[in-house]
């Protein structure tokens, strides 16, 4: 065989530096990938949090907008202080009623007694 003048261990660690070196450098751009996807992953889920937070948002601020005002509550608590009045007016009036008909009733029963 010829030996072509070659020192066969330099070039045998060589080669071994050359994968060593190709080896650390596919680690060196995986780890770089998946930190990147890792980071794009992380972002993505704070853009969800920060659209549900805008949507949740969005509509507590529709909702107070829809909400009576003081005016608005004031208007209604004097609305139902009248109807309370009314109301009180009508049970006197129902009340009142009530007797006339027990009395009636109890003219009827009595005169149907006498009948008998």
């Amino acid at each position: 065989m010829t030996d072509w003048g070659m020192d066969w261990n330099a070039a045998r660690f060589a080669l071994d530096a050359l994968v060593l070196i190709g080896v650390v450098v596919v680690g060196v751009h995986t780890w770089w990938v998946s930190r990147r996807h890792a980071t794009a992953d992380a972002i993505r889920q704070v853009d969800d949090r920060v659209d549900d937070v805008e949507q949740r948002l969005t509509q507590a601020e529709t909702d107070l907008r829809n909400m009576p005002s003081q005016t608005d509550v004031s208007e209604l608590s004097q609305r139902i202080g009248g109807l309370h009045g009314d109301l009180r007016e009508i049970k006197g009036s129902l009340q009142g009623l009530s007797r006339a008909v027990d009395l009636m009733n109890e003219h009827l029963i009595r005169q149907g007694s006498k009948e008998s």
